[in-house]
């Protein structure tokens, strides 16, 4: 692997940033960063030895920091989330090879927590499942045809007795059913 250096622009001796580009062996780029103190800062992108851009993130001197994205072999995305303090935090998606999406997800400080939504390879439902604090908490899933093929949503009704309404809905998204169950709907 080669590495280069680039100077900044004001042409300091010891500049407070720097850009700096990686090579695979075969000459192509591998990686271009900027550089603060001796660590990644800004927008870090990264190629694969074919050449297609497999990663990109935000970093701060901390480490990654900010919007997080790859890609598959093919140019379609594989995964997107954001990084909070070294964590995932918010939505992480992910996406088949043919783009159609595959699983979106909730999460705080790298746990899941809310809702997990997964999908057929054909973008059919496939699962809902409600995480609080990473622990499972109510599961729907489907079938390819899109019948429910199970569901502890029954046993919600009896782990939250202080709701007055156990009438529950297959057919209403779960969120919504968390929510009436006392859950919280958002982070």
């Amino acid at each position: 692997m080669i590495k280069k250096t680039l100077d900044s622009p004001n042409n300091k001796p010891n500049p407070p940033s720097k850009q700096v580009i990686e090579y695979h062996p075969n000459g192509k780029v591998k990686s271009k960063t900027t550089e603060k103190n001796g660590k990644k800062h800004t927008l870090h992108i990264n190629w694969a030895e074919n050449g297609y851009k497999d990663w990109e993130a935000m970093w701060n001197e901390r480490g990654p920091h900010g919007p997080e994205t790859w890609w598959h072999e093919n140019g379609e995305k594989w995964m997107q989330s954001t990084i909070k303090d070294g964590s995932t935090h918010g939505v992480d998606t992910i996406w088949y090879r043919n783009g159609q999406k595959r699983r979106e997800a909730m999460r705080k400080d790298g746990k899941k927590h809310g809702l997990v939504t997964e999908w057929h390879k054909n973008g059919d439902k496939w699962k809902e499942i409600y995480y609080l604090r990473n622990k499972e908490y109510a599961r729907i899933e489907w079938n390819k045809e899109g019948s429910v093929t199970k569901s502890n949503l029954s046993d919600l009704a009896t782990a939250r007795p202080q709701t007055q309404e156990t009438y529950i809905d297959k057919s209403e998204p779960l969120v919504k059913t968390m929510t009436r169950f006392g859950f919280p709907h958002s982070m």
